[in-house]
């Protein structure tokens, strides 16, 4: 019975280890694509999870909620920072902040 819950464990761990990296790489891909569209560089070509936990999405099924943060700028030498909410693959939310101000954006198709 032993073996079998560290058999057990050690798929869970996997799947959650791979789960993460496929993440990072979905919301890194939202990011540069809405950043892009704004004229903006994501600066250091990453994201770095700022936050882990459980939610419930649209349909009512617990999903897991992860906020990644981030830095762009405008013109090479600034730096802003940036943070993205992904809720299982779904983009909840993209908000940057600039001198001007923060932006809020709502998921839309170009994310996608």
């Amino acid at each position: 019975m032993g073996i079998i819950l560290v058999i057990v464990a050690a798929v869970a761990i996997a799947w959650l280890w791979n789960d993460t990296l496929v993440a990072r790489e979905h919301v890194l891909r939202h990011c540069r694509r809405a950043l892009d569209g704004l004229d903006l560089q994501l600066l250091d070509e990453t994201v770095a999870v700022h936050r882990v936990g459980l939610r419930r999405n649209g349909r009512g099924q617990i999903a897991i909620s992860r906020t990644y943060e981030f830095e762009f700028s405008a013109n090479g030498t600034d730096r802003w920072p940036g943070r993205a909410v992904l809720l299982g693959r779904a983009l909840e939310s993209l908000q940057i902040e600039t001198a001007e101000g923060i932006t809020i954006e709502s998921p839309s198709e170009h994310y996608h």
